[in-house]
């Protein structure tokens, strides 16, 4: 098929929808029009701003915040941190769930962590794996960041195809708690201040596809001929487990499903959901010693306990796993 022109076009929330409210739900429609969209294609633009306070308090006064210019030695905005804000983002195509994630910056983290091959081209979009010192902050603490919607769920990263005259919609699920401290990291010397953010501008642009005439006509043929398609994609579903001090294994239950899972990604992190002054986006080695899936009940895989050894460099097993 020929393309004649690829045109972007921003769809935000309606207004009566708060997108800056903790706890709150908002949605962002593609209507059923004459037109043919890419989603795999599309981004997810979020804008706001931080506002770093330092708070002092006199004998006798009520506490007083002085507004602190923000710099990276400060307050930075952890990779993928922005996706902290919701947790859960569905997408539906008519009335129907075609695929959603819980907690997205965590998984979208994981996710890209062992799939991205180079991530500097994801700058704009907070993910700073390789560059932790970029600064995505002004230094009066506005933003804009532009995150691939690829980097959000699997449908978009897997289904590059096109929608012909299909309503859409993004279901947008914000944090009930503040989640200021999975965000952002702050040093020590600084933890004690205070941390605001709110959010301006949620955007899905989503670029809207024109082909020639020739393309155009085969396209409504198929339809008029009731033409099936696949819409193939991998669901990368956030399982999570709290683990208590003491004791040293543990049983991670997946639920079955009826499509086939693909593969697993497993991460250890301490504290860092709620310790400021740590980065969400960096996991913990925890001593690890082995790690193994049990596949339809009865095999292990691998069959035998790794033994590793992370502070004696005993970590050649997991290179060899195949």
């Amino acid at each position: 098929m020929q393309i004649e022109s690829v045109d972007f076009y921003d769809y935000r929330a309606p207004i009566s929808e708060d997108v800056d409210k903790e706890g709150g739900e908002f949605r962002i429609k593609v209507h059923n029009e004459d037109i043919i969209t890419q989603p795999g294609n599309s981004v997810l633009v979020i804008a706001g701003k931080v506002e770093f306070q330092k708070i002092t308090k006199k004998s006798g006064e009520a506490d007083k915040a002085e507004t602190v210019v923000i710099t990276e030695d400060n307050i930075k905005i952890v990779s993928h941190g922005m996706l902290h804000l919701f947790d859960k983002i569905e997408y539906l195509v008519g009335d129907t769930i075609v695929d959603q994630v819980r907690k997205p910056g965590i998984a979208g983290l994981m996710k890209g962590l062992v799939s991205l091959q180079n991530d500097t081209m994801y700058t704009v979009a907070g993910w700073i794996v390789r560059n932790p010192s970029i600064q995505l902050m002004s230094s009066d603490g506005f933003f804009q960041l532009m995150i691939p919607m690829s980097l959000v769920m699997g449908f978009f990263e897997d289904f590059r195809g096109f929608l012909y005259r299909m309503p859409q919609t993004l279901i947008f699920s914000r944090n009930s708690v503040n989640v200021n401290k999975s965000m952002f990291v702050v040093p020590q010397d600084c933890a004690a201040h205070k941390i605001s953010l709110s959010i301006k501008d949620v955007v899905w642009r989503i670029p809207h596809i024109k082909f020639n005439i020739a393309s155009e006509t085969k396209i409504r043929n198929e339809i008029l001929k009731n033409t099936a398609y696949q819409m193939e994609f991998r669901n990368w579903q956030y399982l999570f487990k709290r683990m208590v001090g003491g004791v040293s294994e543990y049983t991670h239950e997946i639920p079955a499903f009826k499509n086939t899972t693909k593969f697993a990604i497993i991460g250890f992190q301490t504290a860092r959901d709620t310790d400021g002054t740590k980065d969400s986006s960096r996991f913990d080695l925890c001593d690890l010693e082995s790690v193994q899936i049990q596949l339809n009940d009865i095999k292990l895989y691998p069959r035998e306990r790794l033994s590793l050894k992370v502070n004696e460099r005993r970590t050649g097993a997991l290179y060899e796993i195949v």
